[in-house]
């Protein structure tokens, strides 16, 4: 009888997601890796995070390094090693990321924001009332709520990644994420869209 109950309430809540972003606050718009798989994946990625704010950076690069150690990937964020005019030069990019020991180079880049009217369809919440003895059918009732629409934030991010050995480019992928308020939450967001991605593409583990 419970399951019936949640069966109901999963529909109504799936139906909301759907409409809603997909229940998933980024996602990949484009998405573009080369065909052939290389002999092994990455296992060390210095991750460069392209901003005008250093606070900003550091705070992403960091974050980005966690979620890369959850693919067993050893990551290092840029600015440890290069400061904010130095990080304008590619050549002391790569060559900071060979001299570590890096085999590729992750670039992030913020593209802009888009604001979308979001229409957040009426739901029903499911009120279960039982006879006294316990033994008769569940009745349901459902207390709905009208729909309406939304403002949301979106903000587009630009991802790429390099092999440091020859400058290769093996990822490209462009994507939109639901602007939360929180630096930790989009970067957890979006490292696992795009490592996902990454890895099914046989290039990270």
């Amino acid at each position: 009888m419970r399951l019936g109950k949640t069966f109901f309430f999963g529909l109504a809540l799936l139906s909301v997601c759907a409409l809603a972003f997909g229940c998933a606050s980024t996602k990949l718009t484009s998405v573009w890796h080369v065909e052939k798989k290389p002999a092994e994946p990455l296992k060390s990625i210095m991750v460069v995070g392209i901003s005008d704010q250093s606070s900003v950076r550091r705070s992403f690069e960091d974050l980005f390094v966690r979620e890369l150690a959850k693919h067993k990937v050893k990551g290092l964020a840029s600015y440890r090693v290069l400061n904010s005019e130095q990080e304008k030069d590619q050549g002391l990019i790569r060559k900071a990321a060979l001299d570590r020991g890096a085999q590729g180079v992750m670039a992030v880049h913020y593209k802009g924001t888009e604001t979308k009217e979001d229409y957040v369809p009426p739901t029903s919440t499911p009120v279960v009332y039982r006879t006294w003895d316990g033994y008769y059918p569940m009745v349901y009732s459902y207390v709905s709520e009208p729909g309406y629409y939304r403002t949301r934030k979106y903000l587009s991010l630009e991802t790429n990644l390099y092999r440091v050995s020859d400058g290769t480019l093996l990822w490209a992928g462009a994507s939109r994420s639901l602007d939360q308020d929180s630096l930790k939450k989009l970067v957890q967001d979006l490292a696992k869209v795009v490592l996902n991605n990454m890895a099914s593409a046989g290039l990270v583990p």
